[in-house]
């Protein structure tokens, strides 16, 4: 390949990389500064047992989110790829394919929870006021359970559907609605920190809503095409590519789940209530981190899916050079800033 061929496909990589990633980290920091927010807003109006059953709730959170990287990256990877090929129907179908199987995972995690939340409450605490709070926070949560999965998925396929910005305004919206409702909930309202999970379930709402007007936009290029559930075989062949596709970046998130319970048990048997408030402020400071690794690593999936499509292999190298030197920069200067300046955190 000419040098002049070259240079071309890094100008264009790096503008797309550039484009995307402000977009994805914006909507990184909205959701999980909003995390760390609102139950700093629950600690200080309710007491510190607030903020430790908020955070009792982080495994449960983080399973939810797995489940969104699972079907939303791997169904916008393929939906990219198809886009790349000029492969619109099936972006279509693999798009509405998703859309059924997160609403089957939906009823089916309502049907479970809903009547197991106190004892799931009690598997993850055994402190009998830690678990009175956190079943309160809880039991809206799981009532949301279509909501947050539709949309946090969906801001995948917004994403890929060359709106990027758009898909970050979604959440940053829908963070601000909750929380300023968990000052009008638990501050006016004295709704306890049941506010605080129903503010959060509301501005999910408002996110929905605006994530629906860019699909019945006629710049939108995904559409609904019913026709996949005439050809079972298809969708599950769709389904099974999504979960391959998915469980990579899943099976983190999912590990993740896992030290979370470890940690809760271990803290709450050592350290009690007070323990558990403790690793909640620290357990944040982590955050930081994950909003670049976020950022990095899921603009990279629309630009290499579409890259992939059409067989842009040097595309590809420069998507993930680019995403390398921007992990290796935050890494080190965030690093430093906890060191330095442990105690403003």
């Amino acid at each position: 390949m000419s040098s002049t061929v070259l240079g071309r496909n890094a100008v264009t990589v790096n503008k797309k990389y550039t484009e995307y990633f402000l977009p994805t980290v914006l909507t990184a920091i909205a959701t999980n500064i909003a995390m760390i927010v609102d139950s700093i807003i629950a600690g200080n109006l309710l007491g510190q047992n607030s903020l430790a059953a908020i955070n009792l709730m982080s495994p449960i959170l983080q399973l939810y989110f797995s489940i969104t990287i699972l079907f939303g990256l791997g169904a916008s990877s393929i939906i990219s790829f198809a886009k790349g090929r000029r492969d619109e129907k099936q972006a279509n179908r693999v798009f509405t394919s998703t859309f059924i199987v997160l609403i089957a995972l939906s009823v089916i995690f309502i049907a479970i929870q809903l009547p197991l939340a106190d004892s799931i409450s009690s598997l993850l605490t055994k402190d009998a006021e830690l678990k009175s709070l956190l079943y309160q926070y809880y039991v809206p949560f799981i009532i949301g359970t279509p909501i947050y999965l539709l949309l946090m998925c969906s801001i995948h396929f917004v994403r890929a559907d060359a709106r990027p910005a758009f898909a970050s305004n979604i959440v940053i919206v829908a963070n601000a609605v909750n929380l300023g409702l968990d000052f009008l909930f638990m501050g006016a309202f004295k709704m306890g920190i049941a506010g605080s999970s129903i503010a959060t379930v509301t501005g999910y709402v408002v996110g929905f809503v605006m994530m629906t007007t860019h699909f019945i936009m006629k710049k939108s290029t995904l559409h609904f095409d019913f026709s996949i559930l005439r050809n079972p075989v298809q969708f599950f062949k769709f389904l099974g590519k999504m979960v391959t596709i998915g469980l990579s970046g899943a099976l983190g998130t999912m590990l993740i789940t896992v030290k979370m319970l470890f940690l809760n048990t271990i803290i709450q048997s050592i350290g009690g209530s007070a323990g558990m408030v403790s690793y909640s402020v620290c357990s944040s400071s982590q955050i930081f981190m994950s909003m670049f690794i976020t950022g990095a690593s899921q603009t990279m999936i629309p630009i290499i899916g579409v890259c992939l499509g059409e067989k842009d292999y040097d595309g590809v190298r420069y998507a993930f050079r680019r995403a390398a030197r921007v992990l290796a920069v935050s890494s080190v200067v965030i690093m430093l800033f906890i060191c330095i300046e442990p105690e403003p955190i």
